[in-house]
C-alpha cells in the first residue's frame, strides 16, 4: 500500500492531460500510456475528499482518432466518475 501513497503525493503533471476531467481537489496518482494502432491508457488511483481511495482504468486500443481526442475521451470518464460519486 506504500507505494500508491507515495505515487499520489509525487509532484504531478498539469491536470491538462488525461486526469483533467477529475476535480482538482481530488489527489491523484497515474501512469499513462500509448502504444502502436492507436492505444491510449492511463490507470489511476485517487482520493476523492471525504473517501476511501477509488481505482480507474481507461484502455483505448484500434482507434485512428488523434491523441488529443483520446485523451479526451479517458478525461469524460474522470468527469462520470467524479459524478458518480
Amino acid at each position: 500500500m506504500e507505494a500508491p501513497l507515495a505515487l499520489a503525493q509525487a509532484p504531478l503533471l498539469p491536470r491538462q492531460l488525461n486526469v483533467a476531467g477529475l476535480p482538482a481537489s481530488w489527489r491523484v496518482g497515474d501512469k499513462t500510456g500509448t502504444g502502436g494502432n492507436g492505444a491510449t491508457n492511463d490507470v489511476a488511483i485517487v482520493w476523492p475528499p471525504e473517501r476511501g481511495p477509488v481505482l480507474i482504468a481507461v484502455y483505448l486500443a484500434e482507434t485512428t482518432a488523434e491523441l488529443t481526442a483520446r485523451n479526451a475521451a479517458i478525461a469524460d470518464v474522470g468527469r462520470a466518475v467524479a459524478a458518480a460519486l
